[in-house]
């Protein structure tokens, strides 16, 4: 069950997480190769694809669909050093990374109204993603790392990480999980009455 479904509510949202997607990075190998036919490999199938030039220089693929002719522009990003790569929406001709099958081909999440899962977490979850990240970014894959019960005010200063530098994430991270179990004490007093909850912040070694 993806993120953002919650049994008993009625679904208004289509999610990204449903849909087959296309990925401008597959093109990439397209840019140096030479015009003609070539396949299109993709977790769901193989489709025949045509590369083509404009006369002004600029290569995009074409797509045989039920509805028609598609075609998506290859466009290169000249201010990033690995000149990344955008592909471009048939029907808005904006520029993305992903574009997701649908009946009339391919499209952009915009074009189709999609949504992220994330977008419909609670702040809570939302949260909890935010700490395990910031927390991987400092310790890296240390044991109870992903653990929330473990406040990160015990986890000792990485090799080589000045001490200025590491007090001033690690602050942030203790701020954030702060946050998180306000709200975690909130959501079970919801569920449970007005009970003794606990929190690693409240923890006080002997």
């Amino acid at each position: 069950m993806s993120k953002g479904f919650h049994f008993g509510r009625v679904k208004t949202r289509q999610y990204t997480v449903e849909y087959p997607k296309l990925c401008a990075n597959s093109f990439k190998p397209l840019l140096k190769l030479p015009l003609g036919k070539y396949c299109l490999t993709s977790q769901s199938n193989s489709r025949p694809i045509e590369l083509k030039e404009t006369s002004s220089g600029i290569r995009f693929v074409s797509l045989e669909h039920e509805s028609g002719e598609l075609q998506l522009g290859l466009i290169t990003c000249e201010r990033s050093a690995s000149k990344k790569l955008y592909i471009t929406c048939p029907y808005c001709q904006t520029k993305r990374q992903h574009l997701y099958q649908c009946k009339s081909g391919y499209a952009c999440r915009t074009c189709l109204k999609l949504h992220y899962a994330s977008q419909s977490e609670r702040k809570k979850d939302r949260l909890a993603r935010r700490i395990r990240k910031l927390r991987r970014a400092i310790w890296g894959d240390i044991n109870d790392i992903y653990n929330l019960t473990e406040s990160a005010m015990y986890f000792s200063k990485p090799k080589y990480k000045r001490w200025d530098k590491f007090e001033q994430e690690k602050e942030k991270v203790l701020e954030l999980e702060k946050q998180y179990w306000q709200l975690s004490e909130a959501h079970l007093e919801k569920l449970f009455g007005n009970i003794c909850t606990y929190s690693p912040s409240a923890y006080v070694p002997p």
